[in-house]
């Protein structure tokens, strides 16, 4: 028969309830420090989450921007931008039809328009709590592939041959605007028709005598222009095209703060900034010069762009409650190139990205 020991029965003790009351409250302290550590670290993932997908975003459509700024009127030669700015070495065949290309050889080689200019075609107004954001479009020129010069042409000629085949001058747009350069001189023209290496123009259209087998070159030129509409980057060249759909999505606004090398009486053009001017700066000094070249007055060199400054505002496709602060600032250029606050309430991560940008052909706009 089983025999039990009644007396260590008896001296066994229970737990008290204020002890299972502390016992509860640090379970609880413990569970609630373990609960936040979580939450900060998937609050501080989501955040560098975001932060990384806004930054390669941002990166793509400003290598983008970058790699185009770099280039305009960089081709066909290095010194293209160079030759323009003088009379004596830059003759623009009358091209009334397409008078902006005109004015972009004369002017900066980069047009930029910004809303203050007056709202341009694909201007779309943004505001962040009635503030409204400054953003502009860049307009350039570029050539396409170049073809080297195989027949002597001058200003009587009216017509050319090249090394290779031009490209096809659209039958419906048959007005192609074409620069030839050895890179001391320099003609745009209008081609009239193109079949294989031939190349029809008008009598006169090139100002210039250029001989063969040398390092003399011809290239069809674009005008194309980058700009944000619907949160987007869009790029669309003209004349005679459409734009070619969004590059990338989520940018909001870009903007271009230039600086400049200014010449004085006392102090030449020597490559090194002094001055620092905005989009709507830039306009008025390209059009005050567009305006004196038109008249006839001779061209001032007076003033360099050295390198650029890029702005980009981007955003991400929608809301994240979990990891954005209800209320949040970023900082934007304004008018006058000072940085302004912008304060958004709609929990869509965003970030502005800045890269400096040095112009390689040192692009002369007067």
């Amino acid at each position: 028969m089983r025999s039990f020991n009644f007396k260590s029965k008896k001296n066994q003790k229970g737990v008290t309830l204020i002890e299972l009351i502390i016992a509860s409250a640090l379970g609880v302290i413990v569970i609630i420090g373990v609960s936040d550590g979580m939450l900060a670290m998937t609050y501080s993932g989501r955040t560098q989450l975001n932060d990384n997908s806004l930054q390669d975003k941002g990166n793509t459509a400003m290598d983008y921007v970058a790699f185009q700024m770099r280039s305009a009127l960089a081709s066909p030669c290095d010194r293209y931008t160079k030759v323009r700015i003088s009379k004596k070495f830059l003759k623009i065949h009358k091209i009334s039809k397409i008078l902006s290309i005109e004015k972009l050889m004369y002017g900066l080689g980069m047009k930029v328009e910004t809303e203050a200019n007056g709202a341009y075609d694909e201007y779309e107004k943004y505001t962040v709590n009635g503030q409204e954001v400054v953003t502009d479009k860049l307009t350039y020129l570029e050539s396409d592939k170049s073809v080297f010069l195989d027949s002597k042409v001058n200003f009587d000629s009216t017509g050319l041959t090249g090394v290779v085949e031009f490209p096809k001058v659209n039958p419906k747009h048959p007005a192609q605007p074409y620069v030839i350069t050895n890179c001391k001189r320099m003609d745009v023209f209008i081609a009239t028709k193109t079949a294989g290496k031939q190349l029809t123009f008008p009598k006169s259209a090139i100002m210039h005598p250029y001989k063969a087998n040398t390092s003399t070159r011809i290239a069809p030129l674009f005008i194309s222009s980058l700009y944000v509409k619907n949160q987007k980057l869009y790029r669309k060249t003209d004349p005679h095209s459409i734009p070619s759909g969004p590059l990338v999505d989520g940018i909001e606004a870009m903007r271009f703060i230039f600086s400049v090398d200014t010449e004085t009486p006392t102090r030449p053009i020597d490559d090194v900034a002094d001055d620092v001017k905005t989009a709507e700066e830039i306009r008025t000094v390209v059009d005050n010069f567009e305006s004196a070249y038109v008249s006839g007055k001779s061209v001032i060199d007076n003033m360099q762009v050295v390198a650029v400054d890029i702005y980009l505002l981007v955003r991400a496709e929608q809301s994240d409650n979990a990891s954005v602060e209800d209320s949040y600032t970023l900082q934007w250029p304004g008018r006058g190139g000072q940085l302004v606050n912008l304060t958004f309430t709609d929990q869509v991560p965003r970030k502005v990205l800045k890269r400096t940008v040095v112009l390689r052909n040192n692009s002369k706009m007067l």
